[in-house]
């Protein structure tokens, strides 16, 4: 379900010894070429695209984490007058 919590697991190249294994992320698509989950990391406003990803369905990242005054930027979804 898309905007559930994601966990995306950090390889163990880009972590010391006691650094998390997991980023809490937002699941926002899933990738077309390489086949994977797109995650979303609203703490490094940065996407990824992982296949090691462990996902929380039954709770949504917006009625969890964020209070209504704060607002996710990002550039996924980009309208133009073509889309309309």
């Amino acid at each position: 379900m898309f905007g559930s919590i994601a966990f995306v697991h950090i390889l163990d190249e880009k972590r010391q010894k006691l650094d998390p294994k997991s980023e809490k992320c937002i699941l926002v698509g899933y990738s077309l070429e390489p086949k994977g989950y797109k995650c979303f990391n609203p703490a490094t406003r940065k996407a990824q695209v992982s296949r090691d990803v462990v996902l929380d369905e039954s709770t949504s990242w917006y009625t969890v984490d964020l209070a209504p005054s704060d607002p996710i930027e990002t550039d996924f979804f980009v309208d133009t007058e073509e889309d309309r």
